[in-house]
């Protein structure tokens, strides 16, 4: 995870509350699907549109809603990580919580299973231990550094790092939660 300055608190988790019932449609949004079931948005700038229920489909809704032939009930614009807790298309009721984001966290999300393999994350020079003061864990922090590296995760879907299906370049200031070698899923906080 990526904090942009400040403490994250759990009371500073806005959620998304539908204020009327209606059918949930994505635009411009790319998600995956995490381990509980969950959407969580790889993009931001997308939105969350409520619409009313006509019996449309969901392809149907959303080039009426680019069109502008239909006004949306109600519309939320998405951020990088906010987790969607409604497929595209589901039928919603008035005051279901719809999702949720982290004000201050920008989550380096993986978008396929697979193995972390670490490059250019080298101790002492790109990244450094700290003990969180909250946690009191001990962290693996990317750091400001000059030089040729260029702190990233990458991952292979063999243990042997043959076949690589994607790669992340690391900030500095981002806490890294994945190790080296372990198996991550799609949706996972690197």
């Amino acid at each position: 995870t990526f904090h942009l300055g400040g403490i994250a608190s759990a009371g500073l988790s806005p959620e998304l509350i539908a204020d009327q019932d209606g059918v949930l449609i994505y635009m411009d949004l790319r998600v995956v699907q995490n381990e509980e079931g969950h959407w969580l948005a790889l993009n931001k700038n997308g939105s969350l549109q409520i619409v009313r229920d006509e019996g449309r489909s969901i392809e149907d809704y959303r080039k009426l809603l680019n069109n502008k032939s239909i006004e949306p009930l109600h519309s939320f614009t998405i951020e990088l990580g906010t987790k969607i807790l409604f497929a595209d298309g589901s039928k919603i009721k008035k005051q279901t919580k719809i999702g949720q984001w982290e004000q201050h966290s920008s989550p380096i999300i993986c978008e396929r299973p697979g193995y972390v393999k670490y490059e250019d994350l080298v101790e002492g020079i790109s990244t450094q231990r700290e003990v969180n003061k909250q946690t009191g864990q001990v962290e693996l922090i990317v750091k400001q550094h000059r030089g040729e590296l260029h702190p990233q995760m990458v991952i292979y879907t063999d243990v042997g790092c043959t076949e690589l299906v994607g790669t992340y370049a690391i900030p500095s200031g981002a806490v890294i939660t994945a190790r080296e070698g372990q198996f991550v899923s799609a949706g996972m906080v690197l």
